[in-house]
């Protein structure tokens, strides 16, 4: 609640409770020499400048003129502001506002009292829908409007009020009318909320559950927003009685404890300008403590709820001085072509429009017998008596005509028909006259009783003109009828006497009645200055039942978090006393529900902590937290902070103790720091070089067993700084490998040259895998670089030895080659020239045999050659051997039985087993060069 107030920026002071007292005294204690509208009239003229000024001051500020309002309503509140600000002299005070526009801000929202809520005053309201209501919607059909004018509307309350009855009865019509309700004020905050539409849910005291439910949408903040429908039928607008013209052509005028703060002819004005913007028959609602002196313009409907209606009859122009001219202008024209029903604007074209027809003398005279227009030659028949001016026909009327002329206005009011008066003897000019009399009351309701006295004089002996049967006696009658006229003359004469006292009675009456009404008017002030603070106490209210409710739920929740949580926390105030603590931190400091307000220096505890109260004070002076690992029982661990204990209002009130069982994390961090020493001290003794890089693949950590194999600094190493390191010829592919597989999240092996701290460069094979978390993302990268160096240069000797061995074999075939040509000839020739002998020719065919097994294998070393020299491509076939092509092991052994040993010794060879798996495929050999 107080952030709320003083978000509200209607705050005057924010201070700590403990300054409040202080505060108030001071308030008390000022008393503003400001006094009340009686004491006013007595005080000099100079304090009544001072006034004006302070009121030029609010207008030139806010645009508010106050200077139209009740002195000692103005007053009152200017001598709040006076109090809050410690001033006692209305002159200081005026200084301020001229050096202080805030101040003068917040006394223009002083003095416009907004006091409203929905369906306010509901019995009047039930009456308003049960009377009025229906009543607007008579006449109407879907091609009209009804119009509504709420005046004053303050935050929108009354204006959706009213909005919600004419939607509920246009709902019962088949074809309703357009609706219109226009709200205004002075006020741009109240028009702001209204237009918003956002209401608390305490609206639901004066709201009808079937209207919250059709007109209202509950939101989760605990408001209530009007509807759409509703909202759109209502129009809010910025506007002042005091200089802004009025709407017009409404139906319904609803201006509820404005007028009560008005001076009286401001008062007057604004009856003047609701009765200029009204339709025919239009209604008036105003305050129960509000009335019309105006009566002419309104007949009163209902007293009790100030319901007033319009009375069709010509109105002066609504002059304010501070109108715009043109409106002026507009109503002195008459132009208001809206109006068909409208009397004329002016008396003088109404009389002139009716002598049209009658040309004698006339006088017009409202229902009130009041004399509102005379023709130009009527004078002759009226005379000014003495005494206080009348506007009363029958104190102007000649003395003899007045019996005649009451019995004729009498009967014509009653039966609605002209009426004609028998000739009354008159001397006129120092001429004996008679003079008749007619009475033509107003056929047409909107002349709201208008009546036209003509006046015919008759020469002498000449019978009037017959418009209705003579109304004059018998003969036998005539002595009797003159002496009634003639007591009838003493009894006016008496009641005229008596009238005489009567009206001096009545202006002491009036007087006093003028009285009472300024201190009704006084009392509806004060009552709407009450109810504006009581509605303000009960909206404090509220918002006090909602905090403790609030508070009620937090400290609920905060009595379940603390039996829940694991985590011991105390709070301690400034003195380091025990203020509230959690079971868990009970049980490690024993205590116990007593212990509060016990220091914590008296407790026990179960935790070696010793400098708890040096750390708590030390916090309590730097207000910077404190954090400690403490161990405990039982090889148990505690994570304790110390912190400052801060209160709404950013005060330092303590502090709190929190302490969190580590005991699982920090044998996890133990048995983590030995296997990374084991890891350490692992990759220390080992000849490898051990590196990691983050998961984009930049060299972060440090690698001592790189720095110690390449001489590169760790600064030098850094992202990919490592590449320096690498001979300039594996730069590139070292590069694109390492950065294919960082893209690819696959581990990379890689073959490159190292600078050695030597000044070598050296062999090294690189190894390197992602890492991957819980969640199979990758987290990293391990690598490690293994020195080949040794292994590069063994390969490098036995491919220099295997080449002088190729080079030796194919030296070798050719050698043996070149006899076996000679031999193969001389054998095909000894078989030519053999003669047939079976024995001979089988020897020959065994050295045929051996010479082709011979030069087989003499082949076979030279295609070794080739195919180390890439001449020659292998394919394995699995097929027989070629007959004769080869000496197999069978012949071999068949030849080796015919010959002696010598000749077995000899013929000795390898052949494989034709068809077998393995068996060398006679086509496999394909040259390629």
């Amino acid at each position: 609640m107080p952030r709320s107030a003083i978000a509200s920026g209607l705050v005057d002071l924010i201070l700590p409770v403990a300054q409040m007292p202080e505060q108030i005294l001071r308030v008390i204690r000022t008393q503003p020499s400001v006094a009340v509208v009686d004491e006013l009239a007595e005080q000099a003229q100079r304090e009544r400048k001072v006034l004006q000024a302070l009121f030029g001051q609010v207008r030139a500020r806010t645009g508010q003129d106050f200077s139209r309002y009740k002195p000692a309503t103005v007053l009152r509140r200017i001598r709040r502001r006076m109090q809050l600000n410690h001033i006692e002299d209305l002159e200081r005070y005026l200084e301020r506002l001229r050096h202080d526009p805030g101040e003068v801000r917040a006394l223009g929202n002083e003095l416009l009292i907004t006091v409203t809520h929905f369906f306010r005053d509901g019995e009047t309201f039930e009456h308003i829908q049960d009377q009025v209501i229906p009543a607007l919607f008579a006449d109407k059909d879907a091609g009209d409007s009804i119009r509504v004018w709420s005046v004053g509307c303050a935050t929108g309350e009354e204006a959706y009020s009213l909005a919600m009855l004419l939607l509920e009865q246009a709902g019962r019509l088949e074809a309703a009318p357009k609706l219109e309700v226009f709200a205004s004020d002075v006020h741009d905050g109240s028009l702001a909320r209204a237009r918003e539409g956002l209401y608390p849910d305490s609206i639901a005291g004066y709201v009808s559950g079937e209207r919250l439910r059709r007109f209202f949408f509950f939101n989760e903040d605990g408001f209530y927003r009007v509807h759409p429908q509703l909202r759109e039928i209502v129009i809010f607008a910025s506007h002042n009685l005091l200089k802004d013209p009025p709407f017009s052509h409404l139906d319904l005028i609803v201006c509820r404890n404005l007028l009560i703060y008005l001076q009286r002819e401001t008062q007057e004005k604004f009856i003047e300008l609701f009765h200029y913007a009204l339709n025919p028959n239009g209604w008036l609602w105003l305050g129960p403590a509000e009335t019309i002196d105006r009566a002419g313009l309104f007949e009163v409907e209902d007293k009790r709820h100030a319901l007033h209606k319009r009375r069709n009859v010509p109105a002066p122009e609504p002059s304010l001085p501070v109108f715009p001219n043109t409106w002026r202008t507009t109503l002195a024209d008459g132009q208001d072509g809206g109006r068909s029903a409208e009397p004329a604007s002016s008396y003088g074209l109404l009389h002139q429009r009716m002598v049209e027809r009658f040309a004698p003398p006339s006088v017009l005279v409202d229902q009130d017998l009041k004399v509102v227009h005379c023709s130009e030659h009527a004078g002759r028949y009226l005379h000014v008596p003495g005494g206080e001016p009348s506007a009363n026909l029958f104190k102007l009327i000649r003395e003899a005509l007045r019996v005649e002329l009451q019995a004729a206005l009498h009967r014509g009011r009653e039966r609605g028909q002209p009426q004609r008066t028998a000739p009354v003897a008159l001397e006129l000019d120092g001429e004996p006259r008679q003079v008749l009399m007619q009475v033509r009351p107003s056929q047409d309701p909107a002349l709201g009783g208008l009546s036209l006295v003509i006046f015919d004089e008759l020469p002498a002996g000449q019978a009037p003109s017959a418009l209705e049967p003579p109304a004059e006696p018998a003969e036998g009658d005539a002595a009797e009828l003159a002496r009634t006229r003639a007591r009838l003359r003493a009894v006016i004469e008496q009641y005229e006497a008596s009238q005489e006292e009567m009206k001096g009675s009545n202006e002491e009456l009036q007087s006093a009645n003028e009285e009472l009404r300024s201190t009704m008017e006084e009392l509806e002030t004060s009552k709407e200055e009450l109810q504006s603070m009581n509605e303000e106490l009960q909206m404090v209210n509220q918002e006090n039942r909602h905090k403790v409710a609030e508070l009620t739920q937090l400290s609920s929740d905060l009595n379940n978090l603390m039996a829940a949580s694991d985590i011991a926390t105390l709070f301690l105030d400034r003195q380091l006393h025990i203020v509230r603590v959690t079971p868990r931190a009970g049980e490690l400091f024993n205590i116990r529900a007593c212990d509060r307000g016990r220091p914590l220096t008296d407790l026990h505890r179960l935790v070696a902590y010793e400098q708890l109260e040096e750390d708590a004070r030390t916090v309590l002076e730097r207000l910077t937290p404190v954090q400690r690992e403490i161990p405990g029982q039982n090889g148990t661990w505690f994570l304790t902070r110390v912190l400052p204990y801060r209160s709404t209002s950013d005060q330092i009130q303590g502090v709190v103790i929190t302490l969190v069982d580590i005991t699982e994390h920090k044998q996890a961090e133990l048995a983590l720091r030995a296997s990374e020493a084991r890891f350490r001290a692992l990759v220390e003794a080992s000849a490898q070089i051990v590196w990691t890089a983050d998961a984009k693949g930049r060299v972060v950590d440090e690698s001592p067993s790189w720095r110690a194999f390449t001489g590169q600094t760790e600064a030098a190493r850094r992202g990919e700084g490592w590449l320096d390191a690498v001979h300039p010829e594996d730069q590139a592919p070292a590069r694109a490998g390492w950065r294919r597989c960082v893209q690819e999240e696959a581990p990379l092996d890689l073959e490159l040259r190292l600078h050695h701290v030597s000044g070598d460069w050296r062999w090294t094979h690189l190894r390197a895998v992602p890492l991957r978390n819980d969640g199979a993302s990758l987290c990293g990268w391990v690598g490690m670089c293994t020195d080949i160096t040794e292994r590069k240069r063994a390969e490098a000797k036995l491919l220099a030895e295997d080449q002088r061995k190729d080079e030796f074999l194919a030296a070798l075939g050719h050698e043996l080659r070149n006899p076996l040509a000679p031999l193969r000839t001389a054998v095909d020739l000894f078989n030519q020239r053999l003669p047939a002998n079976p024995e001979l020719r089988e020897l020959v065919q065994i050295q045929e045999r051996q010479l082709s097994c011979l030069t087989r294998l003499v082949d076979d070393l030279l295609d070794m050659g080739r195919i180390k020299s890439g001449r020659i491509s292998l394919q394995r076939a699995a097929r027989p051997a070629r007959p004769g092509g080869r000496c197999d092991r069978q012949s071999a052994r068949g030849d080796r039985g015919r010959r002696s040993g010598a000749e077995r010794g000899a013929g000795r060879g390898r052949a494989a087993g034709a068809g077998r798996p393995g068996a060398p495929d006679p086509g496999r050999h394909q040259p390629i060069a």
